[in-house]
């Protein structure tokens, strides 16, 4: 039997909202792109009020990455990870991944945010298994289109379940983490959740089974 341990990303391990950044950062290496800072925009009030689901508005965002091919989109991601998100890491939590590690425990990433740059956020870790949500191409070509549904709530217990089936979890043996309540779903997989503060490594509040 594994024993997994899960951590959501954005604002558990890392203190920023890496989706956000990644867009910022993306403007900065190709100022023209800021051409449609407009639809972001709008396309952000119209999420805010309903108007528009989670799964459209991340479409919408991926609009200045279109016609950029896969290769491209993946150097740029790299960058951007090793620049931008590995100074915003959580001290505390790279030493607690690395005690699980110690410990023999299978350690997961689990995140809304864009799989193409969580891959390096997971290399950087040294963590085996990750997953975001994740972008559509055509003949290697991006398109503004999330590939299936966001990872968000139970779709991530989906996706872990495809490699880590509940028979092959030691349940009371793992944990999650998370700074937002709607990773409840993990408690699915683990024995215990923390609940933790989004600007520093905190635990506000554990859930048990």
């Amino acid at each position: 039997m594994n024993k997994i341990v899960i951590y959501d990303v954005d604002y558990t391990i890392i203190s920023i909202n890496s989706l956000s950044s990644f867009i910022l950062y993306f403007f900065k290496i190709k100022p023209f792109k800021v051409l449609y800072l407009p639809y972001l925009i709008i396309s952000l009030f119209l999420w805010i009020f309903r108007i528009i689901s989670t799964e459209k508005i991340k479409s919408i965002w991926l609009l200045p990455f279109k016609g950029l091919n896969e290769t491209q989109l993946e150097n740029i991601s790299k960058n951007f990870v090793y620049t931008n998100i590995v100074p915003k890491f959580k001290k505390e939590a790279i030493e607690n991944i690395n005690q699980y590690k110690k410990n023999g425990y299978i350690v997961i990433l689990a995140s809304a945010s864009f799989e193409i740059y969580i891959k390096y956020i997971a290399e950087f870790l040294k963590v085996e298994y990750y997953y975001g949500t994740k972008i559509s191409t055509n003949n290697d070509i991006i398109i503004p289109e999330i590939n299936g549904k966001n990872c968000w709530g139970k779709e991530k217990i989906d996706r872990i379940q495809k490699k880590f089936p509940k028979d092959v979890i030691s349940k009371k043996e793992s944990i999650a983490y998370s700074d937002s309540l709607s990773d409840l779903p993990f408690l699915d997989l683990v024995d215990k959740f923390y609940l933790i503060a989004r600007k520093r490594w905190k635990i506000i509040k554990t859930f048990n089974n």
